[in-house]
């Protein structure tokens, strides 16, 4: 029963990233130049006509993705995109998956454009529903994660990769301040220099 009730909560926590990502790529008012990395086969939000091209290190995934341009990547490795190349980078759901996240993110500031926006987003280790035992805090390493974070662990790599954070929010279907919230979306702008 405690598995059913999880597996129902943190598909409702998905569902509510997902509407977020897509109010915050909508305020940001970019129509192309956006890059969903490892957003599977569902896109890590709606693209409604935006010209987003969709990575993902699963061929099959990308055969259902709606993208403008479809390409495969594995986000543990060096991007096969030029340095300078995309006005925003969805990164969602990804960062828990990766041996070498650190890398990983530096190769996403690579890829920016100047005063380019990284989206990520993460569920969050502190959250109150994992303090309860409601959701597990440990990685799922049955389902492929290394480790899960929490906001400082977040703010503190987004900082010395060369982001400015913009804005943190919480994303959870409960009311919850966004230090306790299921997961943790990061508006950051790549910094200059």
């Amino acid at each position: 029963m405690k598995n059913l009730l999880a597996s129902l909560l943190e598909k409702r926590i998905v569902e509510d990233t997902r509407k977020k990502i897509r109010l915050e790529v909508s305020r940001i008012g970019i129509k192309d130049g956006i890059l969903d990395l490892g957003g599977g086969g569902n896109g890590s939000f709606a693209y409604n006509g935006l010209k987003v091209v969709g990575a993902d290190k699963h061929k099959e995934r990308l055969e259902r993705l709606k993208a403008y341009k479809k390409v495969i990547v594995d986000a543990d490795k060096k991007l096969p995109f030029k340095g300078n190349t995309f006005k925003v980078v969805i990164f969602a759901g990804v960062i828990q998956y990766l041996k070498n996240y650190r890398k990983a993110i530096k190769e996403v500031n690579r890829i920016l454009k100047s005063d380019g926006i990284l989206i990520l987003t993460t569920v969050n280790r502190s959250s109150s529903l994992r303090r309860l035992g409601m959701i597990s805090k440990e990685a799922k390493k049955e389902r492929g994660e290394y480790q899960t974070f929490d906001t400082k662990q977040l703010v503190s790599l987004l900082h010395e990769s060369g982001f400015k954070i913009k804005k943190i929010i919480g994303s959870d279907f409960t009311l919850m301040p966004r230090n306790l919230s299921s997961n943790i979306i990061f508006i950051a702008i790549k910094s200059r220099g």
